[in-house]
């Protein structure tokens, strides 16, 4: 394949980092203004709607299946709107089967409302007004995610309408994004709970609940402490070595601080005396170590008997906040039912009731509010009156609010919200809302990749990353959103940072250390290279955030030249087989392939929007089109880049090559289960063609990162279970450069254009050592292969699992003992920023020779030399058993067997099985990593979850009925019916063919079923011959099918078969089962012709 690259021509072209620096932050801003709009049309929509208590709204957790449907752009079942249709009330559950499955959209007419159990018995509700301006602002952008209202009454209205688990539960009020509308400023927060004896269970359980309810409301850019009390305060203490998050300062109001509190506060329980002045003094001790806000409060919680004398408490607490210059306020919270007199004079800060008199030359202190909590039920709304007391009036704010990100309450992931407070007559009512998916919002800038060495940022005004190529997002828990120097080490860029937060434009040149990914990085670790780079920022267009482009200085893009348009033979095939089936269907293990041809598969960095690919649902018709400009028949309505067509036409050369297999090479078929190729570009040929995952994107999978980082060499991973052959499966991988005329290449400087690899079966791989190996055939000697890392890709006892993907220094820790002493295999380290640990990892230098040793220990001990695989990443151990060895001191490697956490100090000499420990440079307090220079440097992000494609029983027993697409040695194991579809080279790819391909099979069985239930029993019977129906043609996988039908269903098929994304040729005999020359009649399937066609018939 390199020789047919270099055939052909690259343009290096240079890159310019002012244009691609406007047109992404273009493209991201847009989104935001986007967005803006939309927010501030709910806002005026619930201003002329929020009228009434009457609704016409179900409450979200109300709604039926029937009402429901799965959308995978909400990753969730919600409301759908069923296209117009009539059809016999003898079918209800026909039409509704394929109305559920084919060709909707989300549904135009539909809120929901989520009632708090606190809120008024009769509460305001929002009239039609609001949903018609949801409807209009998603017909105006059809990505939108979730829009709502919350009401200061406790009501969430929400479209589309999706059903939840329980009713009542949920309270808008008490929701970051809500609090954050109507108390934007940041806020130094201490709740103080009593936990005295008094307090009893009922008013200790009332009082956790109280503070977590705060807790929950904190923003990340609050800060906040919690101080139990009873007859001396007790404070969460953080675990982490050298700081005392909680114990004596305030913490960042990060999700893990704030869970950790919560969990905190589950462990109070009542005892001992009620001492107010104890806590009250501890209270205001965190505030004297912080620089003053304009909102500071502590919550004072307790049953209302103190054991201490009021003028005590009283006087501790007016001294203690004129050192402060007044600053605090303090808000009261009476629990259950006492005398509260104490509790109301400390809110109203009134000392001359206990003849206390303030300082005169003190600032006026700012008076709190007490309030009265006498039992659980209205909780949530009685401690609303915490933020409540700090709302700002901002009936005149036109720039929506941007909450950072966070994990979705409502399914859909990381997402940021945009928010309003609406007022009417003057009075709040509520905050209106819309989201957006991190993934939609960073699509451009998450694949920008022009090259290795080049990249891009994205951070917010306090310094936060919100997108960098070192950070990840995990899609089930809050993200850990730090400082970008946690990501960026170099000295050069703290100028850099700063002039970012302060919103400025500029560019700055500087030595930088890029690191870079080989592969899953808890096992192989990183690359660091120095690279003189150029950083050129500027803020995003009516936002907060800025967006730096990183490039490479003299770094270019290889551009392939136009290539001649294809013959008019020419194939392409889509991988998404379930919309446009290929030729001739087959089976590959459990997978629905394509026999003789190869499917292409474009992945999200390949279109001009990637978010907007992402959103998207396919089409047979977007297939087809997409056919047709890659054919150059058509234009490109897809919308990928302009390179795309030269790159598949280039990769077309390996159908070719895939295909024309012929005499040994026939042998290796048998072997190997997928062969592939992934361009820079994001083009993906694989062989047989299948259908694979829709955000799957060959570049940063670990095969394609493996031979990245061994550019010069064929890379063998350790072998894999293949799910569906249930045959152990290694993965070979080799880089291919930028094509070159005279073949020559620099490996070290010639960009890498593609990576090509393969997936065959384990025991070919022991074959060819044995052969190439003598010595690995005998008795006496005991062969394991390893990677550079030190996992085990071949051992003599691979059968066992444990040996699977296990490290050398588990399976012979006495040998890598010695590796680690010679200096061969040298331990590194990285920080897993995300996850807040250091993982510890090896590495063999790739210009290791040969190297013989000997295992220290007595009497017996065994001889063993490290040999070089020629060409690869992998090397040859072959150990014989000595007998007669010298004493000597034993050496040998240390393993956890319960968690792979670190046992040793890091030490680079010290040999211990790869693990992990608690990153001791992360500072919890601040929410921020304070390395020291570039020691343990950031790791490479874990990759991004493939959504599934799943198989259901239809398809599977459907599949299992084709012929294979070639004979193979391997034999595929049962599966269940739910099997999912990994990503090549890296987990097994049984890719299943979706429910849009098996569900025509079932409807129409069913529809006969139904029929036939539905048949009047009045209806004579009148023996005649069967009608078939055959569905075949470009729309169905189908090649023939033929099913015996009575001639009245045929209108329930005309129905099925007008669906937009099918195209069916649908074929009628009368008799026995037809042959080519026994048709009577055929129609194409068009709407306009059906009825002269059913009575032709």
């Amino acid at each position: 394949m390199q020789a047919y690259i270099d055939t052909l021509t690259y343009v290096d072209q240079p890159l310019n980092s002012e244009n691609l620096l406007d047109s992404i932050a273009s493209e991201f801003g847009r989104k935001f203004q986007d967005r803006k709009a939309v927010v501030r049309r709910l806002r005026d929509a619930v201003v002329t709607s929020y009228r009434g208590t009457t609704s016409s709204n179900s409450e979200c957790c109300r709604l039926t299946d029937s009402q429901l449907e799965f959308e995978p752009s909400f990753k969730q079942n919600i409301a759908r709107r069923k296209r117009p249709a009539t059809y016999s009330d003898c079918t209800p559950f026909f039409a509704l089967f394929v109305f559920s499955v084919f060709g909707f959209q989300v549904n135009s007419g539909k809120v929901c409302e989520r009632k708090s159990s606190n809120s008024p018995l009769n509460p305001t509700i929002l009239q039609n007004g609001f949903k018609n301006a949801c409807v209009q602002n998603y017909q105006n952008l059809p990505s939108l995610k979730w829009q709502y209202f919350g009401s200061e009454q406790g009501v969430t209205t929400l479209f589309p309408s999706f059903r939840t688990t329980d009713c009542g539960s949920y309270d808008n009020r008490f929701r970051p994004w809500y609090v954050q509308a109507n108390v934007p400023k940041p806020k130094q927060v201490v709740i103080v709970i009593d936990k005295s004896a008094s307090m009893g269970i009922t008013n200790m359980n009332l009082a956790k609940e109280a503070a977590k309810s705060v807790v929950s409301t904190l923003n990340p850019q609050d800060r906040f402490a919690v101080i139990a009390f009873s007859n001396a305060p007790q404070t969460y203490t953080s675990s982490t070595t050298g700081y005392e998050c909680f114990a004596t300062s305030f913490a960042d109001a990060s999700p893990q601080n704030k869970k950790k509190v919560a969990d905190f506060v589950d462990t109070i329980f009542s005892a001992g005396g009620t001492h107010y002045g104890v806590a009250l003094r501890k209270a205001f001790s965190f505030f004297q170590r912080e620089s003053t806000v304009s909102d500071r409060v502590i919550l004072f919680m307790s049953d209302g008997v103190p054991t201490d004398e009021p003028t005590t408490i009283l006087s501790t607490q007016i001294r203690e906040n004129e050192r402060l210059n007044n600053s605090v306020v303090i808000l009261t919270y009476g629990l259950g039912s006492a005398d509260f007199t104490v509790l109301r004079n400390m809110a109203a800060n009134n000392g001359e009731f206990y003849g206390i008199s303030k300082t005169s030359n003190a600032s006026e202190p700012r008076i709190g509010l007490f309030t009265h909590i006498p039992h659980a039920s209205n909780l949530r709304t009685q401690m609303s009156s915490y933020y409540n007391f700090f709302a700002v009036n901002s009936q005149g704010l036109n720039e929506p609010l941007w909450t950072t990100p966070y994990l979705d309450g409502w399914g859909l992931g990381i997402l940021m919200t945009a928010s309003l407070p609406v007022y009417v007559n003057n009075n709040l009512v509520g905050v209106a809302a819309v989201d957006i998916t991190i993934e939609e919002l960073l699509g451009e800038s998450s694949y920008f990749r022009p090259s290795e060495l080049s990249y891009s940022f994205v951070i917010n005004n306090k310094g936060l990353v919100i997108n960098h190529p070192l950070f990840s997002y995990i899609s089930n828990v809050d993200p850990l959103l730090v400082s970008a120097t946690a990501y960026e080490r170099n000295a050069a860029f703290l100028s850099v940072f700063e002039s970012m937060k302060r919103g400025e434009s500029g560019n700055k040149t500087f030595l930088a250390t890029r690191i870079l990914p080989q592969g899953d990085s808890s096992k192989y670790g990183i690359r660091e290279i120095q690279v003189m780079s150029t950083y050129s920022w500027k803020q995003i267009p009516g936002t907060q955030f800025s967006l730096c482009v990183v490039l490479a200085v003299g770094d270019t893009q290889a551009v392939l030249q136009n290539q001649q348009l294809p013959s008019p033979n020419q194939k392409f095939l889509y991988h998404r087989l379930d919309l446009v089936a290929p030729t001739t269907p087959c089976k590959h293990l459990s997978s629905y392939g394509a026999k003789d041809q190869s499917s292409v598969m474009l992945s999200p960095r390949a279109y001009q929007h990637p978010s907007q690919y992402l959103s998207k649902s396919e089409t047979a018709a977007d297939v087809t089109s997409l056919k047709n400009y890659m054919l150059g028949t058509g234009p490109n309505t897809a919308n990928v880049k302009n390179s795309i067509r030269n790159v598949v036409y280039a990769t077309s050369k390996l159908e070719q090559l895939w295909t024309e297999i012929s005499g040994a090479s026939q042998e290796l078929q048998r072997e190997i289960l997928w062969r592939y190729i992934g361009t820079k570009e994001g083009v993906f040929r694989m062989y047989p063609g299948t259908e694979l995952p829709k955000n799957f994107d060959p570049v940063v999978r670990p095969w394609y990162e493996h031979a990245l980082a061994n550019r010069d060499k064929f890379v063998i991973t350790p072998p894999y279970r293949d799910a569906a052959s249930g045959n152990n499966i290694i993965t070979l991988s080799k880089v291919i450069f930028e094509g070159k005329a005279n073949g020559f290449h620099n490996t070290l400087r010639d960009e890498v254009i593609a990576v090509m690899g393969v997936d065959f079966i384990y025991s070919h791989f022991q074959k060819l050592l044995y052969r190439d190996y003598p010595v690995c055939n005998n008795t006496q000697t005991k062969c394991l292969v390893i990677d550079l890392a030190g996992y085990v890709i071949s051992a003599d006892d691979v059968g066992q699992k444990s040996v699977l993907g296990s490290h050398i220094a588990e399976i012979e820790p006495k040998i890598t003992a010695v590796l680690v002493q010679q200096g061969i295999m040298a331990q590194k380290q990285c920080s897993n920023i995300e996850g807040g640990v250091i993982q510890r990892t090896f590495k063999i230098s790739e210009e290791q020779s040969a190297y013989s040793g000997r295992t220290s220990s007595s009497p017996t001990c065994d001889d063993f030399k490290l040999l070089p695989l020629p060409g690869t990443n992998a090397f040859i151990i072959a150990k014989q058993p000595r007998i007669g060895c010298s004493w000597s001191i034993q050496q040998t490697c240390i393993c956890s067997k319960v968690v792979p956490k670190c046992m040793t100090t890091w030490n680079r000499f010290s040999c211990e099985c790869p693990c992990s420990e608690p990153n001791p440079f992360f500072h919890p307090c601040v929410n921020e990593y304070l390395f020291l220079n570039n020691v343990a440097p950031p790791c490479t992000p874990e990759n991004h979850e493939l959504t599934s494609v799943t198989r259901t029983r239809t398809v599977y027993l459907l599949v299992s009925s084709l012929p294979n697409c070639y004979d193979a040695t391997f034999i595929v194991s049962s599966l269940s019916p739910a099997t999912t579809t990994p990503a090549p080279g890296k987990t097994p790819l049984a890719t299943t063919i979706g429910l849009s391909v098996g569900i025509p099979l079932a409807i129409l069985f069913l529809s006969i079923l139904c029929f036939w239930c539905c048949k009047s029993s009045k209806e004579k019977k009148v023996a005649s011959p069967p009608t078939y129906l055959e569905v075949s043609g470009k729309g169905s996988f189908l090649s023939r099918l033929l099913i015996p039908i009575p001639k009245s269903m045929l209108r329930y098929y005309f129905l099925y078969s007008s669906m937009p994304n099918l195209k069916q040729h649908i074929l009628f005999y009368q008799g026995n089962e037809p042959t080519t020359s026994s048709k009577s009649s055929s129609c194409l399937w068009k709407l306009p012709s059906i009825t002269s066609c059913l009575q032709s018939k």
